[in-house]
């Protein structure tokens, strides 16, 4: 079971240090989540690991964007901008470890 936790640079949990450790990405893990909340700004984000029930070894670190207030068009921009910073931040080889997730709360 995933225990979020709001998005903090200075203390980020130690799971999803662990995964990123194991992937390779401890460099990224920093300028990916400062990257975030510049393409997100001013929405509250949630940091964890998902592990996949049925793959052992597949893990994920999800960064859950709550962007109830804003438009699809905003989303939509937001989310081509991310992936495009994103792109130059993460290695290819790893990126897959990574999921941003956009989430309307009612």
């Amino acid at each position: 079971m995933a225990v979020a936790t709001t998005v903090s640079l200075t203390s980020i949990p130690s799971d999803v240090l662990d995964v990123a450790a194991r992937n390779e990405l401890t460099p990224a893990i920093h300028p990916v989540l400062t990257m975030s909340q510049a393409v997100f700004r001013g929405c509250s984000m949630v940091l964890r690991v998902e592990r996949d029930a049925e793959i052992e070894s597949e893990e994920h670190i999800v960064i859950e964007v709550d962007v109830s207030a804003w438009s699809v068009d905003d989303m939509f921009s937001a989310w081509n901008r991310w992936s495009e910073e994103f792109c130059r931040i993460c290695p290819p080889e790893n990126s897959v470890v990574f999921q941003i997730r956009l989430v309307q709360r009612a």
